[in-house]
């Protein structure tokens, strides 16, 4: 009975058509590969475009895309990556740049293959490495298994319809994202500004200090409701007080002079002559005391109307020094509101009146508050949490039972429609202005 002999070329090939996956086969040429000549490095290096196919050494069953040995292959792939067919490569072949690293990952001789799937695609590089130099018939026989390589890896890649659509996406991945990206940045949107809210009194009367003084105690509490006529300030009037008794005394005194001068003017005529004098000081000291007189009338500060009380900081105000025209606190009608949100700077050219706006309260979130912009501040100003903002007023178009005068919450106003690129470019466009000056 005759012996076949197989040979370790064929041997290997037989090995890589009977291979069950892409891995097997590359675990198969790059260790196997070694009986048909010998070599102390093989590596595969897929592709940088082929997602499927495994960084592969020779010996390892795991690989690190990211070590160090795998950076310098994918620095040293420029070199080979326009040659075509199989290339012996040396230290000397290559940039100044990578030749000092050579000697730490490779061989003296490197041969390198380019292995392709049969449709003319690069599936990636095999690089063989040895101390000896490598011959003709050496690289014959290898270039045999790189064929048959490209032929069971292409054959694996293609199962079925689903497999061709992945590969057609990650061939054209980077070209199909821009695309998307370019055709999703031109579709409209509304824009949409966010800002704090708060619901604030329609036309509230403002109780301004009628004096320079001291307020000795607020007679109103926050939100209790107050009457026409009923005391809400109190000032300290032991000042006042005096200076209407020094007043009244020189009064006193300026009539007495006068009536003693008017006595005298039968007699000397020197009274005479002071008579004019004298009545412009009674004048004088009888216009002091009623102005005196008139300004403790106006420092019982009353209600004008009904309403409820608005007081910022209301235990602070005991013993407060306050000048002429100061806010004291504010009389709103309960059943009058608007909504007020603070919209930052940056925002603002997006603003205008008659655009639409839903305040989102914190204790009814589920339950905004519909608005129309009525106006906007001309100047920006400190808003409530520190930065810099315009107010915006906005009319109620439908009443929510549970909002009150004093609810905080988030406001978003929608403006008009621009395409979504330049809406999510503005502030990055903003920005480059101001550092271009434009």
């Amino acid at each position: 009975m005759t012996q076949v002999q197989i040979s370790p070329q064929d041997f290997i090939a037989d090995r890589l058509l009977s291979a069950r996956n892409l891995r097997e086969v590359l675990l198969i040429l790059v260790n196997e590969s070694r009986q048909i000549l010998a070599h102390e490095f093989a590596v595969f290096l897929p592709g940088k475009d082929v997602a499927d196919l495994e960084l592969t050494f020779a010996h390892l069953a795991l690989s690190d895309k990211n070590a160090p040995c795998v950076q310098y292959l994918r620095r040293l792939e420029k070199a080979w990556e326009i040659v075509d067919g199989p290339r012996v490569l040396r230290s000397t072949d290559v940039p100044l740049a990578l030749r000092q690293e050579w000697s730490q990952w490779l061989p003296t001789h490197v041969l390198v293959f380019q292995v392709f799937f049969q449709e003319g695609s690069l599936a990636g590089h095999l690089l063989l490495g040895r101390t000896q130099d490598w011959t003709q018939d050496e690289i014959f026989l290898v270039s045999r298994l790189v064929r048959i390589t490209g032929a069971m890896l292409r054959t694996m890649r293609r199962p079925g319809p689903w497999s061709a659509i992945k590969n057609f996406l990650r061939i054209g991945t980077a070209r199909v994202i821009v695309l998307l990206l370019l055709a999703l940045s031109f579709v409209p949107v509304s824009s949409a500004i966010l800002g704090l809210g708060e619901v604030v009194p329609l036309e509230p009367t403002v109780v301004r200090s009628p004096v320079d003084g001291i307020v000795q105690r607020m007679m109103v509490e926050p939100f209790s409701h107050v009457l026409a006529g009923e005391p809400l300030v109190v000032f300290e009037q032991l000042r006042i007080d005096n200076q209407i008794q020094v007043a009244r005394e020189n009064l006193a005194s300026a009539e007495e002079a006068l009536r003693q001068a008017q006595q005298g003017a039968l007699f000397m005529a020197d009274s005479v002559l002071r008579l004019p004098e004298l009545e412009v000081r009674r004048e004088e000291a009888r216009t002091e005391l009623a102005y005196l007189t008139e300004l403790k009338k106006r420092m019982n500060v009353e209600a004008q109307g009904p309403g409820i009380a608005l007081i910022d900081n209301y235990p602070s105000w005991a013993g407060r020094a306050v000048s002429m025209g100061e806010r004291l606190l504010t009389i709103a009608d309960p059943e009058r509101m608007e909504v007020k949100i603070w919209v930052p700077a940056t925002d603002a050219a997006l603003l205008r009146v008659g655009d639409k706006a839903h305040l989102y309260l914190n204790l009814t979130p589920n339950t905004p508050i519909k608005a129309t912009v009525r106006s906007i501040g001309y100047q920006p100003r400190e808003s409530p949490k520190g930065i810099l903002a315009y107010e915006v007023l906005a009319t109620i178009d439908e009443d929510v039972p549970e909002m009150r005068i004093g609810y905080f919450g988030t406001g978003r106003i929608y403006g008009e429609k621009m395409p979504l690129g330049f809406y999510l470019l503005r502030r990055p466009l903003a920005i480059m202005r101001m550092w271009l000056g434009i």
